[in-house]
């Protein structure tokens, strides 16, 4: 395969990129909504309807990484370690994690290596 092949890249359909998107997902509450808060991140999950597949968003605030080059970078790792953990392996029931939307946010400082 050549260099910058897209065989095992995050998939298109897989991603959220419109900030209302994001915003939706945000400022969701009531049924249907997850909330999961750890020392680094804190994720949202909205129940979507009429959706086949489960959709991520990644966001780093500036406050939280001043330099863009170590936000890409979580961001990346981010990337990764859903498409290995959650798309490559899915859940044991199919319906898990099918009709989601997920947005991750970070919520500690990183500093720079």
């Amino acid at each position: 395969m050549a260099l910058g092949g897209r065989a095992n890249s995050f998939p298109q359909k897989a991603k959220i990129k419109k900030s209302q998107d994001f915003l939706t997902v945000l400022k969701a509450r009531g049924k249907g909504v997850v909330r999961l808060s750890g020392q680094w991140f804190e994720l949202k999950a909205v129940l979507t309807q009429g959706k086949v597949s489960s959709r991520f968003g990644l966001t780093v605030g500036k406050h939280f990484s001043k330099r863009s080059v170590d936000r890409n970078l979580v961001k990346r790792i981010l990337r990764e370690a859903i498409r290995h953990s959650v798309l490559t392996h899915p859940a044991e029931s199919p319906s898990a994690l099918q009709s989601r939307t997920f947005v991750l946010r970070l919520k500690k400082k990183v500093r720079a290596c």
